[in-house]
């Protein structure tokens, strides 16, 4: 080898060198036979006689010296040495020739120059290169295979594991050329360096945009009913992407893509096919149209299937599958079956937190559907499973089971269960904790439908014994006038037996709600409040708590002394509680203060997407990075302007999270 490079290097100064073609040739040889000789010859000087060979030579020896380069490139030390050579520039000077075999040879040096070596891909970046590549793919004709797959290659090795590099990539242009070179079936080994290129791509959620773009869905789809695993389950892998993103899934849908999926997903397939197969579908399910057309395709009798399997990850997609597709009315009477809401039953019990979530979900969309509520009745185990999950450090576990009891609430049948399997003290504590508006709003609604649903005296007093105050005070300082019309209907049905309009004023009265509404100004609301509050004023008790609110009915009577009627109903109260002003508490400021504090977090709970994910972060919010989208993860706040009252008449999508 030393006796090589020594002639080589002298051989390359000359203008006309005898034999440098056979020397180079030999040299290229030992490179691909002795991968000890690529360091051998890079450590011991080559670089200076390969720059005076591009420089000086000949087209046919600046080829050959691309392909050596090539070679040297393997080596992960000579990497760094190469580009920090002048041979480097040169390499990039050759570019600009119009030369299909100099621009594959040298994407093939760019190529092993960026593989795994972060540093090389920022000189490329740097030297604001990556258009001149992009332009080379450009012009690169369908009839060079060669020089499309030093192309892709090129660009698999410059973006992997680079996010910034991917976007770039995304930015400029790039995937259009990859992905226009799937149609191109026939050629197997570009084929799979497309597919690899673009599994490394779609890792960065903003390009998947740009691989969904034209028939690409259709063409992975295609590529998925090969029979060469391989590429089977790489094209797999990107279609899913396309399924999980919330702007291009409706690709699939709009390309008629979902029925051979379906019709793949029965065939006889490896697990791991199967779970890609099966997650693509559950999150095609969060579309309408794709809802419509799984349930005239026997969708329903697969999913069924699914949440009945032995493996945990076809049992979470099947769960969040039924889930979407149980937002359909037509869906939710043939769901409700003794099985599947047995199974449910089991796997909200589930020690995975994510199939947890979303066999909730489930329930949760059945629930919606009125006509569905009354028949809960017949499992009455599952109201207690439902106050469990009120007991979840996770505001999206907590919700579903709220939301649930929120919806079954409204029959009377479900409540007498509901109390019977003492599940009032989960709502209880859930209506107090104040780190989630929209669930303890919601678990003092259901209150509130338990308290309406009964007239026995024994049951009343043990809502009051729990501070049924509390919610009362917390729903009429709602912000909303159906949330407080709820506190004031629990506080007028309280009054109406003798029991309980006493006991209910024996312990502390939270009157906060009371003031807080009445500093909105709405007088059929204020109305309705001070007609109730009137009626308890027989008792020495309640008028010694409702004095309270007296400054407030005076402030009101000076703002609207020209409505008779409002200010004559005002009066009457001030009259019978001025006598107990001692009674007032000295801190009125600081509770208004307080109040308007909890005002802000009032909330509209929205019609949410159940995702895989929505999770344990579901967040396990069941958006993947699997464990990241059963969309695993919720910001609980993030509605905080929004009316606590709207989830309670809505049903959701299920992502995995």
């Amino acid at each position: 080898m030393e006796n090589l490079l020594l002639q080589f290097n002298q051989l390359s100064t000359q203008e006309k060198p005898e034999n440098l073609e056979e020397i180079v040739k030999q040299i290229l040889e030992e490179a691909r036979s002795n991968s000890d000789s690529l360091s051998f010859f890079v450590d011991n000087g080559i670089l200076v006689g390969i720059e005076n060979i591009i420089k000086n030579h000949s087209q046919e020896l600046i080829l050959m010296i691309l392909d050596l380069l090539g070679e040297l490139g393997k080596d992960e030390e000579n990497r760094s040495k190469i580009s920090a050579s002048p041979v480097f520039d040169l390499l990039f000077s050759l570019l600009e020739k119009d030369d299909q075999e100099v621009w594959r040879l040298s994407l093939r040096v760019f190529g092993n120059l960026c593989f795994d070596h972060d540093e090389n891909r920022k000189k490329i970046l740097e030297k604001n290169q990556l258009e001149k590549f992009l332009d080379i793919f450009k012009k690169a004709p369908e009839t060079n295979i060669g020089l499309l797959r030093n192309c892709v290659g090129f660009i698999l090795n410059f973006s992997n594991e680079n996010e910034q590099i991917q976007a770039e990539i995304g930015k400029k242009g790039g995937i259009g050329l990859i992905t226009a070179l799937l149609k191109l079936k026939e050629e197997k080994e570009l084929l799979f360096f497309v597919l690899r290129t673009l599994s490394v791509l779609v890792d960065n959620e903003d390009n998947i945009p740009f691989i969904a773009e034209g028939n690409t869905a259709t063409d992975l789809l295609n590529l998925i009913t090969t029979k060469k695993k391989d590429i089977q389950q790489m094209a797999l892998e990107i279609f899913t992407h396309i399924c999980v993103n919330d702007q291009t899934r409706r690709v699939v849908v709009e390309q008629n893509l979902i029925v051979p999926l379906l019709e793949f997903s029965q065939q006889k397939l490896s697990e791991e096919i199967q779970i890609m197969a099966y997650r693509s579908l559950s999150y095609l399910s969060l579309e309408d149209k794709g809802i419509e057309i799984m349930l005239a395709n026997s969708a329903l009798d697969i999913v069924k299937g699914l949440i009945f399997s032995e493996n945990e990850t076809l049992l979470l997609y099947g769960a969040m599958w039924m889930g979407n597709l149980a937002r359909s009315e037509e869906t939710i009477f043939k769901l409700m079956e003794k099985d599947i809401l047995k199974k449910l039953m089991e796997l909200i019990k589930h020690e995975n937190i994510r199939i947890q979530h979303l066999a909730g979900g489930v329930i949760r969309n059945l629930a919606y559907c009125e006509k569905n509520r009354i028949s809960f009745k017949n499992y009455p185990e599952i109201f207690p499973l439902l106050a469990n999950l009120l007991e979840s450090e996770r505001p999206e576990i907590q919700n579903y089971g709220v939301t649930t009891l929120n919806f079954l609430t409204t029959i009377q049948e479900n409540c007498a269960l509901i109390i019977q399997k003492d599940c009032i003290d989960s709502l209880m504590k859930l209506a107090k904790t104040e780190k989630v508006p929209r669930n303890y709003y919601l678990a003092a609604r259901a209150i509130s439908n338990l308290v309406l649903s009964t007239e026995s005296e024994e049951i009343l007093c043990n809502f009051i014994e729990k501070d049924i105050s509390y919610v009362i005070s917390l729903l009429t300082k709602s912000k909303f006038g159906e949330v407080q019309l709820d506190g004031i209907k629990i506080f007028e049905h309280l009054g109406k037996q003798k029991k309980t309009r006493e006991f209910l004023f024996e312990k502390p009265f939270d009157t906060k709600g009371f003031i807080t509404l009445l500093n909105y100004n709405d007088l059929e609301m204020i109305s309705k409040l001070c007609s109730v509050m009137k009626t308890f004023l027989d008792l020495e008790n309640a008028k010694k708590f409702l004095v309270q609110t007296i400054d407030k009915l005076r402030e009101l009577t000076e703002k609207n002394s020209e409505n008779v009627e409002f200010v004559g109903l005002l009066n009457e109260l001030i009259d019978i509680l001025k006598d107990y002003e001692q009674y007032k508490i000295v801190e009125e400021k600081k509770e208004e203060k307080d109040d308007e504090q909890e005002n802000d977090h009032d909330i509209k709970i929205p019609n949410e997407n159940l995702n895989e994910n929505q999770n344990e972060n579901e967040n396990e919010n069941l958006k993947e990075k699997e464990n990241e989208n059963l969309k695993e993860n919720e910001n609980e706040n993030e509605n905080s302007n929004q009316n606590e009252n709207e989830n309670s008449n809505q049903n959701e999508n299920l992502k995995e999270n």
